[in-house]
């Protein structure tokens, strides 16, 4: 059986070739009956929902500064005072 001679199973929609004329089974064109367009609405829908998302993230970057930053600030000034109270004990 020469390879030339086999062809290529015919599914969904391509065209029947053997072996010989093509590389791979596929057709290379920019248009395909299977790739699925969504056109416009889809388009905002998700840019919507892109821009949501990166407003919940901004949010909650914020919250994290505000509630975090009382958890390192507030041990730092115990510190500064103990070590001030320290100092002056060791000055008297």
């Amino acid at each position: 059986m020469k390879l030339s001679a086999l062809s290529l199973p015919l599914s969904d929609g391509l065209e029947r070739v053997s072996r010989s004329d093509y590389t791979s089974a596929v057709r290379f064109t920019f248009r395909s009956a299977r790739l699925e367009t969504h056109g416009p609405l889809a388009t905002l829908w998700v840019g919507l929902g892109l821009g949501m998302f990166y407003i919940a993230l901004i949010w909650l970057n914020t919250l994290l500064g505000f509630f975090l930053t009382p958890l390192f600030i507030i041990p730092a000034t115990w510190l500064m005072d103990w070590f001030g109270r320290r100092r002056t004990r060791s000055q008297v």
